[in-house]
């Protein structure tokens, strides 16, 4: 993992608390509570975790 990718989830994810992050790498958001895929500007996919991107 980049360090500053490090940075930023270690900075951003350590309590309780409402981050917006646009990611391109899953595994800057694989700790999130909710990930939302969006595709040509719209929701594609929502999840709760990761399981839902490799059904």
């Amino acid at each position: 993992m980049p360090k500053g990718e490090e940075l930023m989830r270690d900075g951003f994810f350590p309590g309780r608390r409402t981050c917006l992050v646009i990611a391109h790498r899953l595994s800057t958001i694989q700790n999130s509570n909710l990930i939302v895929v969006i595709n040509e500007g719209k929701v594609a996919e929502k999840g709760p975790s990761l399981k839902f991107l490799f059904l």
